[in-house]
């Protein structure tokens, strides 16, 4: 074996009743070198992650380390070689902070109790190195998921890791965010030796980084070459297997139609009775799509929680569909005709349940799929199966838990069953994070479809070259208010990203 090489698999074959997850997979990740691995939803990246790391056990095949055959591998084995993995699930108990999540996980310990001296100590250092700026001190349980995404990367490195596996790292960072890490960790790269292999579904990158890209498709590598030799037409290609698909035309359909929502000075408070919005004013139309841009920070994450009742509104008020819904039940604000796609899918999926369930999860209580007090199964099936075609959802069949579904095929579940519903209303949080990019593309068409027909979508999305492909008009919130509003057409990166990073408001530059 190469002394370069530090990790090689060899034939490695995962399979689940009915689908061959890793299908003779072979790869082989040099000491020193980022390598990016992409595919499709379903392709296979998470179940060849989760096996390198010990999570899942082969049914043949071989995992080579530095030269030595692994067998009976385990996390723990995986950890003691050196290897730190970084999953799609957040990991952090909720009560802890940072530096004690990083102290009872990374083993930082002087006999019972937790060094937390120590952690503390490599967890900033590792900060520092990144770029990320995070509050320590703060629990788990009242971080941001953006934040808790940065501190689960953070802890991983500040141990000995030799090989930093990372699936879907920046799926909720925001593209300055995403840019900054992968350029820093590509530094600790070429620095420090590390070895990093990663998962995305954001191909804008993907050219920059890292020093090789793998393409998985059904459960095979079917490409595996040096970025600099490579274009984004042959990634797509060999990502699909087929031309990326066309956009729909965005065209709004507005004209004089009152507003459909009419949020009107609206100042609210979080959980913890902390500012959450100040001052907000914007209305969504019937046949318009309305974008909302801002950092981590900037309250945009509050905005569909106090549309749904979830945090309060301490000044204003919120009309959907000619009625006051200001600090109603989410219940009620949802059967008036509100369909809303979260962006952390815990809130939105019954683990527990099949496919079909997961995609009729709120309307089992209407027809057709109650009739007469009793759920009709032949109807609910029915349905399932369509929306399984239409949004090309990859699972064994509608009655396999959506807890074996892939992160993506997941998000895929919450995406069929909000845009299926009979809504005016669609509030949507990165409905596109952890898609393939042709069924990124699809859901795009499916939002432009649901303007067209004559309803409102309210979308928050960290993509800003999505948003502005799609959106009528977008408002960037900066420090829990809206600091401009643009005409979609008229939006440009530098513009938005300036407002959102606060350096100018209204044409006149903040003092930073």
């Amino acid at each position: 074996m190469d002394s370069r090489v530090f990790l090689e698999v060899k034939d490695l074959t995962k399979t689940y009743p009915g689908v061959v997850a890793n299908d003779q997979v072979s790869l082989s990740l040099e000491k020193g070198k980022m390598y990016a691995l992409v595919g499709e939803n379903g392709a296979g990246k998470s179940t060849l992650l989760k096996t390198i790391f010990g999570l899942n056990q082969p049914n043949s095949g071989e995992i080579i380390l530095n030269g030595n055959l692994v067998r009976g591998n385990s996390p723990q084995k995986a950890i003691a070689n050196g290897i730190g993995f970084v999953t799609q699930d957040l990991s952090l108990i909720p009560t802890f902070n940072p530096i004690e999540n990083t102290a009872i996980q990374m083993d930082f310990s002087k006999g019972i109790l937790l060094n937390l001296t120590e952690s503390a100590r490599k967890l900033k250092a590792k900060s520092v190195d990144l770029g990320f700026q995070i509050d320590f001190g703060k629990k788990t349980i009242q971080t941001p998921l953006e934040d808790c995404q940065k501190i689960e990367i953070l802890r991983r490195l500040a141990t000995s890791v030799r090989l930093l596996i990372l699936d879907e790292p920046s799926s909720m960072l925001t593209p300055l965010e995403e840019a900054q890490m992968l350029a820093s960790i590509r530094t600790l790269v070429d620095d420090c030796g590390l070895t990093v292999l990663f998962t995305t579904h954001k191909f804008e990158n993907l050219l920059k980084y890292p020093h090789e890209l793998i393409v998985m498709r059904k459960g095979r590598i079917v490409l595996s070459e040096q970025v600099e030799t490579l274009c984004m037409k042959a990634i797509i290609n060999a990502v699909t297997g087929e031309e990326l698909r066309e956009k729909s035309q965005a065209v709004a359909v507005v004209g004089k139609r009152e507003p459909l929502l009419t949020i009107d000075n609206l100042t609210s408070e979080d959980d913890a009775g902390r500012l959450g919005l100040r001052n907000i004013d914007l209305h969504v139309h019937p046949g318009e799509i309305v974008g909302i841009v801002g950092t981590a920070f900037s309250g945009k994450d509050s905005l569909a929680k106090v549309i749904l009742g979830i945090s309060k509104v301490t000044e204003g008020s919120i009309t959907f569909d000619s009625e006051n819904i200001t600090n109603q039940k989410t219940r009620h604000v949802l059967n008036k005709g509100i369909s809303y796609i979260p962006k952390d899918l815990t809130v939105a999926l019954a683990y527990d349940l099949s496919v079909a369930e997961n995609l009729v999860l709120n309307r089992f209580y209407d027809e057709p799929f109650c009739r007469n007090f009793f759920l009709d199964i032949a109807a609910i099936e029915e349905a399932a199966e369509r929306s399984v075609e239409k949004f090309n959802i990859i699972t064994r069949s509608i009655h396999t838990p959506v807890s074996s579904l892939s992160g993506g095929n997941q998000r895929k579940v919450v995406v069929a069953r909000e845009i299926g519903k009979d809504s005016k209303l669609l509030i949507a949080e990165d409905p596109t994070i952890g898609i393939d990019i042709n069924t990124a593309q699809e859901v795009l068409n499916y939002l432009i479809e649901f303007r067209n027909r004559g309803c409102g979508v309210l979308l928050m999305s960290e993509d800003l070259d999505e948003l502005m492909s799609i959106a009528d008009v977008i408002h960037v919130l900066y420090e829990k208010e809206i600091v401009k509003t643009i005409p979609g057409a008229e939006a440009t990166l530098e513009t938005l990203g300036k407002y959102m990073l606060g350096w100018i408001s209204d044409g006149k530059a903040f003092e930073v």
